[in-house]
């Protein structure tokens, strides 16, 4: 049994392998050793004893037995490979295997070994590396955490709505500002579009404004409206910028929306009020109209007496001498006194034409600032003219004289508006006038001062208390009659200050040039310079010896047969054929029938007025010249009207020189042409 025993502990030395083989022999012999003994036995029934049969059943257990002792220590090696495995996978790392079953098996448990050690210290090192980078990580979340808290201190400390938005315009994150206005927590807003708080539409629309911010990758103003959690709507100017990571890649949007709703209201406000201004100055421009209006007819209803006795004056020679031709034959049969008679109404005549010329020019009422080249010696001689029934025929009438005295000096012409500024001259003019009852001097000084046209209007008047020196520009101050609108002298500073002026009252009257003090009010007005030729503007004289022009055939329009028949007799005298039609529609047939060199036609007449009639013409015949010979000359000539097709509007009355002087000098230029 011993030596079974040596046996059996040096097989176990050996390798698995014949360790192996030899339980598997012992196990195969077992059976091959019973069916060879039943075959003997079945071959040789007479050897088959008791003892024989114990002794097959005995060698049977001990091979059995041997072998089931090699294969108990092959498995319990394998299980002890099993279970160090089972632990090791389980991270218990170190146990050490214990095998003495074979030198293979011990090679094994050894390499099992050094692997185990090698992982175990591979799994220390990542034990070390885990706990360093959980470590990092603990210290940068700690940082992110920092970071996220610093960033929403300062997203939140925005008062103005801020967001920032994916490449899908889901929110990434959104300040307390925002989801106030939307009545959300920001929180929730987290990768949500604003489908959740502005509807599908609006939420398309901000989708598409997003896109178009990443495509460009530039900063995008838009004003846009929304409706806030207390449903009210709310202006916001947004500013959109798109959020491009270190690769140059756009990851998303931001904004800051501003709520603009005062400052849109305010806007609407300011249009409105600018609305409301404009139509109150237009009432205002109006109502100054109607002041001006106003004060030219009060000038003219106090300077009628006057105008009227001038005119009077003017009609006398011409009723009382043609009554005297009319009657007495001696004298019409003298030539002398033919001639003498007749150029006296010929005098008469043109006083009467410049009295009529210069009222046409003081009552026309003209509307807004038209800036021309204007002389303002002239302006004012003109004022002086048109007031001269006022300050010398009524005080002349009344036993008192009043001199005007004009000491122009060497000026520029300016752009100004002629109409207004003899308006503003006219006005203080008669302001001196009424404020020397007794007669006096009246001076007028005008010069250059640096960079500006001085005009001053000195009286001899009353003169002007202090108090009434600060009011008498401010609107509805006078010191006349209940009559008076108090509008005068405030429209006339209105006027000066349009023209970029100033107006000055001194009383005593104090002349700015001289310094010396005198008496009564002096009235200084300041306009700038606009341009630096000097000189005065003269209107084209009319020479007092006519030359005849060449001979035309024209046809004359007017339902006049006065006006008509001394045309057509002056015209004649130059050796021009004449041709009557007395109203536009014959006219023009006339016209259309014929071979006219020229046209001259009235501007009132009942059928087709001259405006029509030369539209007419001028398509027929643009190179035919047309001259309008209308009562309405004046009026015309002063806002500048000429109608369409007309190349020359005459002022009745026109005297013959003048007549054929018009129609020589327009049928040249045309020859030139």
């Amino acid at each position: 049994m011993e030596k079974n025993t040596e046996s059996f502990s040096s097989l176990s030395k050996t390798s698995w392998r014949n360790q192996l083989s030899v339980a598997c022999a012992l196990m195969s012999i077992i059976p091959m050793l019973t069916f060879g003994y039943f075959i003997l036995a079945y071959l040789m029934p007479n050897i088959v004893t008791r003892e024989n049969i114990v002794l097959v059943i005995a060698i049977n257990v001990v091979l059995a037995f041997a072998g089931f002792r090699i294969m108990k220590g092959i498995f319990r090696s394998l299980s002890q490979f099993k279970r160090h495995l089972q632990a090791v996978a389980r991270g218990d790392l170190n146990q050490k295997l214990s095998i003495c079953d074979g030198p293979e098996i011990e090679s094994i448990a050894e390499s099992i070994d050094t692997i185990i050690k090698e992982l175990n210290v591979k799994h220390e090192k990542q034990q070390l590396f885990s706990k360093e980078l959980e470590k990092k990580v603990k210290e940068r979340t700690k940082e992110l955490q920092k970071k996220n808290t610093e960033l929403g201190s300062f997203i939140n400390n925005i008062p103005d709505m801020a967001w920032l938005k994916d490449v899908d315009s889901n929110f990434i994150a959104a300040n307390k500002a925002f989801g106030s206005a939307v009545g959300m927590d920001p929180e929730y807003l987290v990768n949500h579009t604003c489908e959740v708080c502005f509807g599908t539409e609006k939420a398309g629309k901000f989708k598409e404004d997003d896109k178009k911010v990443m495509a460009s990758r530039q900063q995008a103003v838009i004003e846009e409206s929304i409706v806030d959690a207390k449903n009210n709507m709310i202006w916001l100017e947004t500013i959109k910028s798109p959020i491009v990571d270190v690769s140059g890649n756009v990851v998303g949007t931001v904004g800051i929306a501003r709520d603009i709703s005062k400052r849109k209201k305010a806007e609407e406000e300011i249009l409105k009020s600018r609305k409301e201004l404009s139509d109150s100055l237009v009432k205002l421009k109006d109502m100054q109209d109607q002041v001006i209006h106003h004060e030219r007819l009060s000038a003219l209803a106090g300077m009628a007496g006057g105008i009227s006795h001038n005119l009077n004056n003017a009609l006398m020679p011409i009723v009382a001498l043609s009554q005297l031709l009319l009657q007495d034959r001696k004298m019409r049969s003298n030539e002398k006194d033919l001639v003498t008679s007749l150029q006296n109404i010929n005098t008469a005549v043109s006083e009467a034409r410049r009295i009529v010329g210069n009222l046409s020019k003081f009552s026309q009422f003209e509307r807004g600032l038209t800036s021309a080249e204007v002389d303002l010696n002239n302006v004012i001689k003109e004022s002086v003219l048109i007031l001269e029934p006022r300050w010398k025929a009524e005080m002349s009438a009344r036993g008192k004289v009043i001199q005007v005295l004009q000491e122009f000096g060497r000026i520029p012409v300016i752009k100004a508006d002629a109409l207004q500024l003899r308006d503003v001259f006219i006005g203080i003019i008669l302001n001196s006038i009424d404020a020397m009852p007794d007669g006096g001097t009246i001076t007028i000084r005008t010069y250059v001062d640096v960079e500006q046209i001085v005009v001053e209007i000195s009286d001899t008047g009353t003169g002007m208390s202090e108090d009434m020196q600060k009011q008498c520009l401010e609107p509805f101050f006078s010191t006349k009659d209940k009559h008076s609108t108090g509008m005068g002298l405030a429209v006339a500073a209105g006027i000066i200050y349009h023209h970029n002026g100033t107006i000055k009252i001194q009383s005593p009257a104090t002349s700015l040039r001289t310094g010396k003090l005198g008496k009564g009010t002096t009235v200084s007005i300041c306009l700038p310079l606009k341009q630096s030729d000097a000189g005065e503007q003269k209107a084209p004289a009319i020479p007092q010896a006519v030359s005849p022009g060449r001979p035309m055939k024209i046809l004359v329009i007017d339902d006049d047969p006065r006006s008509y028949n001394i045309v057509k007799r002056c015209l004649e005298t130059d050796k021009h054929t004449v041709e009557i039609a007395e109203a536009g529609q014959p006219g023009i047939e006339k016209f259309r029938n014929g071979n006219f060199d020229m046209v001259i036609t009235d501007r009132a007449m009942p059928d087709m007025n001259g405006d029509m009639v030369a539209q007419e013409i001028k398509k027929m015949a643009p190179n035919v010249p047309i001259i309008m010979l209308t009562g309405f000359g004046y009026i015309m000539s002063e806002k500048q009207d000429r109608p369409a097709g007309v190349d020359l509007v005459v002022s009745k009355p026109v005297t013959r020189d003048e007549l054929c002087w018009v129609v020589a000098e327009v049928a040249s230029e045309f020859d030139d042409k």
